[in-house]
């Protein structure tokens, strides 16, 4: 249901194999049936039907599961183009069901044949199995399906013409995934539901914008822009909106307190121990084992606190946020030296809006596919090499991306800041160094440049921001840890950090360095009181990291002993409680993380934004550690010593970089993204 297909097959296996051996017949197919709709799922009909003749062959005549079977039987069916087999099975399972009274089903397989005879133009028929089903819904407590139906018949209305009567069928499906996701108290669990919907709200905008073409100056540009924001990063902006009550987490719950403890010990356990083993050259097949149970830990502190909140009666008392209206981003969050240009990638057509104060327009842009292989492709060549062949290649791809992204917006771009609201690939595109249309020179010799998960994410930030105190001091410096045998130092970082602690006033700094910089000198409250936080160290942020990513401390503390947990995870960041102005993560890839589609990487930069930080400046790829250096050091010189906002500041040095020859290549310079506030 959360849509991690890969755990779920190798369960579903394992379980049809024990039922098999038991000889308990009706579990085995249970088993069988659940890995059928997982193929189904992965778009694979044809695979699923081997599994799902078994199961039917393994089921009582006239059972519910015999049904159940043979609806889904039906679904691959349908998927293949196979419409009178897939009608067969459907008629055989619906008087089953209604010989048992089951409502829940009837419901379902009803909504299937739905889409059967919408994929065979038979809208009228569609549309009785559609009202059918709804009936039952109605009756039922199932939201996701009710919305999964409610998006079936819009389909048949559209294709009648009915756009208006369709839009609102739409509003009643998504008024339905909301239900359901706020009913997660997880805010993983969460995101992973809200990313298994994201279709429906590339349906209701696809459908807007066909609206708007119609009819350009109704307001469905705006409307449309509106239903993206109620599709990203919902879990994040629920976090923001309850990120002071979270800190305290249910004093009145002594017992899951009491587990919450002993999970993060037993964390701190298995990391010491997946620590020496990576010491002594474990292979990492052989971590595999202890890797997946630090993960099942990390997920059950998850649930933990994910009660812990609900049992908190400041957490039930506060509301959830709603994302902003079109008129509110407009109004309250723009000045007329900014531009936002946010994106959403379609598997037909992708969508591009941008947004003034003064105005806002909507553009259809190509397909998913042909966006994300081309910035695929550029990608690759950024961050992988430095050599004149392939910032050639890299400059061609760059060129054609920027036909493609801001060729439409064009005229808008002159003396603008850029607010950019990526989606998919476009997230890990450093924009900066898109060519502008008409240059060749990139964004960066021009425009202030600023990421955002969504800007409903700004206004959240906001309105924490405003409501609480300025950190009393300047800088915190961590650099440089004792690594021990886990990694190679970085032979910069040192001389990193003295440049940058040079320019704050000895009573406004403080640095960890070396032995010093454990894990507890970063836990013990101390970065509440300053305003720039800086990280200059290795970091693990690949998308299958147990817990989310990690920052490596020191391996080896002040006594010369082994740390018994030398990393920063993310949920130990969760749980900072920072007032920082920036946090700069001055690491390899420390931008990456887990992508969970309509939610964002899910990584360390979410994870300083739930501890309060403002803005976080981090890198997209492995970056070169000289230039690293150099280029932290014009930030904070721009920041400190010449009062430039951050985002100002980041593109001046990156500029300044990239005007060296040495350092023209974008490897060097456009490895780091600012993410946040941009005033």
């Amino acid at each position: 249901d959360l849509g991690e297909a890969g755990p779920a097959c190798e369960r579903f296996r394992e379980a049809s194999g024990l039922f098999h051996q038991t000889n308990d017949r009706n579990n085995e197919a249970a088993a069988l049936n659940a890995l059928g709709v997982l193929a189904q799922d992965a778009g694979q009909p044809g695979a699923a039907l081997k599994p799902l003749r078994k199961a039917l062959t393994l089921r009582e005549p006239g059972s519910r599961g015999q049904a159940v079977t043979l609806t889904t039987l039906g679904v691959s069916y349908r998927q293949l183009g196979r419409l009178d087999e897939a009608r067969q099975a459907y008629a055989e399972a619906l008087p089953i069901y209604r010989s048992l009274n089951d409502s829940r089903e009837l419901a379902r397989c009803l909504a299937n044949l739905g889409r059967l005879e919408t994929t065979a133009s038979h809208d009228a028929a569609a549309l009785d199995d559609f009202n059918r089903a709804l009936a039952l819904y109605r009756t039922l407590d199932d939201p996701p399906q009710m919305a999964w139906t409610l998006e079936g018949k819009a389909q048949v209305l559209r294709r009648r013409g009915d756009l208006e009567a369709a839009r609102g069928l739409m509003e009643d499906a998504l008024a339905e995934v909301e239900r359901h996701r706020l009913r997660q108290a997880s805010y993983t669990t969460r995101a992973e539901f809200f990313s298994t919907q994201q279709d429906a709200y590339d349906f209701l905008i696809d459908l807007l914008m066909d609206m708007h073409r119609k009819a350009p100056r109704a307001g469905y540009a705006a409307t449309a822009l509106e239903v993206n924001e109620r599709s990203l990063a919902r879990s994040l902006l629920d976090g923001l909106a309850v990120a002071d009550a979270d800190l305290h987490l249910g004093r009145a719950a002594p017992d899951l307190h009491a587990q919450e403890r002993e999970l993060e010990t037993e964390i701190d356990r298995l990391v010491s121990r997946q620590t020496h083993l990576i010491q002594d050259g474990t292979p990492p097949e052989q971590l595999q084992p202890l890797d997946a149970e630090l993960g099942r830990r990390w997920d059950d502190l998850d649930r933990v606190r994910a009660e812990l909140r609900t049992r908190d009666p400041r957490y039930a008392a506060l509301t959830q946020p709603q994302p902003l209206s079109a008129a509110e981003v407009q109004n309250g969050l723009l000045d007329r030296d900014t531009l936002l240009l946010e994106y959403r990638l379609g598997e037909e057509r992708s969508v591009l809006w941008a947004v003034t104060p003064e105005a806002l327009e909507g553009f259809v842009l190509p397909g998913r596919a042909e966006i994300e292989d081309l910035a695929g492709e550029a990608f690759d060549l950024l961050s992988h090499s430095n050599s004149s062949e392939a910032e050639i290649s890299a400059r061609s791809k760059l060129a054609r991306l920027s036909r493609l992204l801001l060729d439409p917006v064009a005229p808008l771009l002159p003396g603008k800041r850029l607010l950019v609201v990526g989606d998919g690939i476009l997230q890990n595109l450093p924009f900066a160094v898109l060519p502008e249309p008409g240059s060749a020179e990139p964004l960066v010799a021009r425009h202030e440049i600023v990421s955002l998960p969504s800007v409903s994410v700004l206004g959240e930030l906001r309105r924490e921001i405003a409501g609480r105190p300025r950190a009393p001091k300047t800088l915190w410096v961590l650099a440089d840890p004792d690594f021990g045998r886990l990694s190679e130092q970085l032979p910069f970082a040192r001389q990193e950090a003295t440049a940058i602690l040079a320019l704050a006033p000895a009573s406004q700094r403080f640095e960890v360095k070396g032995r010093e910089a454990t894990r507890d000198a970063v836990l013990d409250g101390a970065l509440r009181d300053y305003r720039f936080v800086h990280f200059a160290t290795h970091g693990s942020f690949a998308a299958d990291d147990p817990g989310g990513g990690q920052l490596v401390l020191a391996q080896i503390g002040p006594r010369g002993r082994p740390e018994a947990n030398g990393f920063l995870h993310l949920a130990d960041i969760y749980q900072l409680g920072l007032r920082a102005d920036l946090v700069v993560l001055s690491a390899c890839q420390s931008g990456l993380g887990r992508e969970v589609r309509g939610e964002g990487i899910m990584g360390m930069t979410r994870g300083f934004f739930y501890a309060g930080a403002e803005r976080v400046l981090v890198s997209l790829w492995n970056v070169n550690d000289q230039v690293t250096a150099e280029l932290m050091q014009r930030l904070y010189r721009g920041i400190l010593a010449e009062g430039l906002s951050p985002a100002a500041a980041l593109r001046a040095a990156q500029d300044a970089i990239r005007r060296q020859a040495r350092w023209h290549s974008p490897y060097y310079w456009a490895g780091f993204t600012l993410q946040g506030e941009w005033r």
